[in-house]
């Protein structure tokens, strides 16, 4: 159905962040690394939320 499946439980806040962080870092990229702290409040923040992200709303936030 197209449906990313959810990655809830299989990685650890710090997992997330490196492999953002590793991907900010690659040449051509300029951005900072993410820290573990962003990575939780993050996950604290949206962990009501039950439904997909739509195109729209990542298009919103900044996405490409």
């Amino acid at each position: 159905n197209g449906v990313m499946p959810p990655w809830q439980a299989a990685l650890t806040d710090a997992e997330i962040a490196a492999v953002i962080s590793y991907e900010r870092g690659l040449p051509g990229n300029a951005a900072s690394p993410v820290t573990t702290e962003a990575v939780t409040r993050l996950r604290q923040a949206l962990a009501t939320r039950k439904t997909p992200w739509t195109a729209a709303e990542l298009k919103a936030a900044g996405g490409p």
